[in-house]
């Protein structure tokens, strides 16, 4: 992939990316939530494992049919540059969302990255008509932040979109994949994932706590 083009470090751009990461990480949450709960909907089914994977097949392939653009099919990966290059219709990352839960909510896993890098990347490359950041950046840190939030694993998704994108694009990263997890709710699309014992939330409360007592104690010493 190419990467997002110059990048502006201008102090206000640092707060629509923190913006910016929080609504990536309700996207990642919303995908959580329909996901699991759409997965219990079709295992009520009175139908055998197989007839459910068929049923989701053929449900599939009517979607792509009618649909007729055939942009939501395999990998995507070339819809995934385009929504680097330049903005993108909030229409596309919607159906593939819709397009995605039909497929690993019934059953046919092929894989959750790639579908929620392309949801991350379009739904980024959307928010630029709305945000006042470049289509290039806000898809590159939809691409990392989406998948950061749903799958639990901000530091990574952010190494992962410097690598891809430039280590100029750090500062942004980091900052956008830890608002996405932070805000992303506590179950991620992997139930098998082991959780941490203390809520994700607990290390602000300690931090603000520890800055509060800081700065307490250096006023005290000023007044003494």
């Amino acid at each position: 992939f190419t990467g997002p083009g110059s990048i502006d470090y201008q102090p206000i751009n640092f707060l629509w990316v923190m913006l910016a990461g929080v609504l990536f990480g309700l996207v990642a949450r919303l995908f959580v939530w329909t996901h699991h709960h759409f997965q219990k909907l079709v295992q009520l089914l009175p139908l055998k494992v197989l007839m459910r994977n068929l049923l989701g097949g053929i449900l599939l392939a009517s979607f792509f049919y009618f649909e007729a653009s055939y942009h939501y099919t395999s990998l995507g990966l070339n819809e995934i540059q385009h929504a680097l290059s330049e903005r993108v219709s909030l229409q596309m990352p919607v159906l593939k969302f819709l397009a995605t839960i039909l497929s690993i909510g019934s059953g046919l896993k092929g894989g959750e990255f790639v579908p929620l890098v392309f949801i991350g990347s379009h739904i980024g490359s959307a928010m630029s008509e709305y945000l006042p950041l470049a289509p290039g950046v806000l898809a590159a840190l939809g691409f990392a932040a989406v998948f950061g939030g749903a799958a639990h694993v901000p530091i990574t998704c952010a190494i992962m979109g410097c690598e891809l994108f430039g280590w100029r694009l750090a500062p942004f990263a980091f900052i956008s994949c830890l608002a996405s997890y932070y805000v992303s709710g506590d179950k991620g699309i992997y139930l098998g994932q082991i959780k941490s014992s203390h809520p994700k939330h607990s290390a602000i409360v300690e931090w603000w706590h520890l800055i509060i007592k800081k700065i307490s104690s250096g006023t005290g010493n000023r007044i003494q």
